[in-house]
């Protein structure tokens, strides 16, 4: 399909109101609602037709005090408010208010799709990550202002791991906000919050006096041996 030769984009000056789910639909076939239940009546088939407001300009270079003015007294918004068309949501998109793209990183998304949401928002595409501890080792993102965690790291070591992504490239400003649950860790944390730099790191060590875990190691290498000597 030749789209420059075939296609066109236009505004929506003019918007049905579907009387099934309530949304604003860009265009009908004679007014018919396409969301027709099994036993539809008038009310339920046709739409009401209304016009859209549009805005003074195509972005709002003088104040948010505008944009919100603009919101309150134009006549056609203020309809499609009395009519439930109208929400927040329609307020932030129309006064171009600040935005967050989140998505999740953690173990159970495929390398692939991990590198390129590591990409995207490195590049500012993505602004809000939503990390497993995925995020703890061997991933530098760059430029992080700020880290929030859901609820206090085990230990110290993870602590300082999350904290200190943020401010790694020359930022004015990092922030590092911690959620302290109510449980013993999560309250203790609360009463001393510089425990993560006053608690001593100790030092890591492989301990032999488990007879049940070596076991399991000793199994595992037996039957690693058994398949390869038999396959």
């Amino acid at each position: 399909m030749d789209l420059p030769r075939k296609a066109q984009l236009s505004g929506v000056h003019d918007a049905w109101l579907c009387p099934v789910t309530r949304r604003l639909l860009p265009i009908t076939f004679k007014g018919l609602t396409p969301y027709l239940p099994l036993t539809a009546t008038d009310e339920l088939a046709k739409c009401e037709r209304v016009e859209m407001p549009r805005l003074p300009a195509p972005f709002w270079p003088e104040s948010e005090e505008k944009a919100r003015e603009w919101l309150e007294t134009d006549e056609k918004v203020r309809k499609l408010r009395s009519m439930g068309a109208w929400s927040d949501l329609n307020d932030r998109i129309a006064g171009f208010s600040p935005y967050f793209r989140s998505v999740e990183h953690s173990a159970q998304i495929k390398g692939n799709l991990l590198t390129r949401r590591e990409k995207e928002f490195k590049e500012g595409r993505i602004n809000l990550l939503s990390c497993s501890t995925t995020m703890e080792m061997g991933v530098d993102i760059g430029g992080l202002s700020a880290v929030a965690m859901n609820n206090v790291p085990p230990h110290p070591a993870n602590f300082l791991q999350r904290a200190g992504r943020a401010g790694r490239r020359g930022e004015k400003s990092a922030l590092s906000f911690t959620l302290c649950k109510s449980t013993p860790q999560g309250e203790a944390v609360f009463n001393n919050p510089l425990w993560a730099f006053t608690t001593a790191l100790s030092v890591p060590q492989v301990a032999l006096q488990s007879g049940r875990i070596i076991q399991r190691h000793v199994n595992a290498l037996s039957l690693t041996q058994f398949l390869v000597q038999n396959t």
